[in-house]
């Protein structure tokens, strides 16, 4: 192309494609699709009444405040763990002390109790083992 054609072309395109600021008049908006804008207020408005209408109502209200209160209260209801099982003192008097001390038994015991749960057990346990003699030698514990 020749430099006429490129100043031409230019031109042409500065003319199509105005790369100026884009300015936007509402006013004029308004005026040209005046039915348009009407129409949006008028939905607008239609919305607001209908929100009005409903919480105006006084059924519609205690309807949502017990709608929410339910909602509270089964998100904060918990019901008790079924994969519990039953306290250390149903079932340590039916044991056998070697099962009384065993590392599941203790463990179920921390689990309900803490500390206290698991020595409470464990002197049960002694109890029922009675005394031992504790003259014991070296050589014997070592056998």
């Amino acid at each position: 192309m020749n430099e006429r054609n490129e100043k031409w072309l230019d031109e042409q395109l500065k003319k199509t494609i105005d790369s100026g600021k884009v300015k936007f008049d509402g006013e004029q908006w308004k005026r040209k699709y005046s039915a348009e804008y009407q129409e949006l207020i008028s939905r607008a408005r239609t919305r607001l009444n209908v929100r009005r209408f409903l919480w105006v109502r006084p059924l519609v209200r205690v309807a949502a405040v017990i709608a929410i209160v339910a909602f509270v209260i089964l998100l904060t209801h918990r019901q008790p763990d079924k994969r519990v099982e039953p306290t250390v003192a149903t079932f340590v008097e039916d044991r056998s002390p070697t099962k009384m001390l065993s590392v599941l038994s203790l463990s179920l015991a921390y689990r309900q109790g803490g500390l206290d749960a698991v020595d409470e057990q464990s002197n049960k346990a002694f109890k029922m083992l009675g005394q031992k003699n504790t003259n014991v030698s070296i050589g014997e514990l070592l056998n």
